[in-house]
């Protein structure tokens, strides 16, 4: 039950990388972090409006590829009841294990996961435009900007950004509080001038 969670956990292989792209799947994670603690099946299943089977089938993918695992069991009226977590707060395709020719899909399906992730944040925007004046206080931010970083600076922000949204993750929820979307994409794009 307190098994240590990696930070970062590198996807190194073709396979691992098809398993974890899948639409449905990422959905599931983000299920599982919505939830904030470990979960089972049904909870998924209830939480996704789907039904158990379904999530059962992609969550045993997910494992098979060491995303997701067994954290513990417990016995509730007779039933093994199986609760499973993520192994990492984030993970990331490693380029190296994979052959060229792959590399190109990679990016395809890179892109597709960004997408995906982009669609459900433009949901949370229309849903936060459809609420009433008293329910928009302090409604949110969406900004776009670019960082200039050296290596140094680069690890820094960024192990700056993992702690503040780690310090206001699902685990420290209260279902009383608001529900903010958020969503943070952060890449490389170029040399500086």
């Amino acid at each position: 039950m307190n098994k240590k969670v990696d930070k970062i956990r590198d996807l190194n292989t073709e396979n691992e990388i098809k398993i974890f792209s899948d639409p449905y799947r990422l959905k599931i994670i983000k299920t599982i972090k919505e939830i904030g603690r470990s979960t089972t099946v049904k909870e998924i299943a209830d939480k996704m409006n789907e039904v158990p089977a379904k999530v059962h089938y992609h969550l045993k993918k997910l494992e098979k590829i060491e995303v997701l695992e067994l954290d513990y069991t417990k016995e509730i009226n007779g039933i093994i009841a199986k609760y499973y977590r993520l192994t990492a707060d984030a993970y990331r395709i490693n380029y190296d294990n994979i052959g060229k020719d792959f590399e190109n899909k990679v990016v395809s399906t890179a892109e597709m996961v960004v997408f995906n992730l982009l669609e459900e944040f433009k949901k949370d925007v229309q849903m936060a435009t459809q609420l009433d004046d008293s329910e928009k206080n302090n409604g949110g931010i969406v900004s776009q900007d670019y960082l200039f970083l050296d290596e140094t600076k680069y690890k820094n922000f960024e192990s700056e950004l993992k702690g503040l949204v780690a310090k206001y993750s699902s685990e420290n929820v209260d279902e009383k509080d608001p529900k903010y979307s958020f969503f943070i994409g952060f890449l490389k794009i170029g040399e500086g001038q």
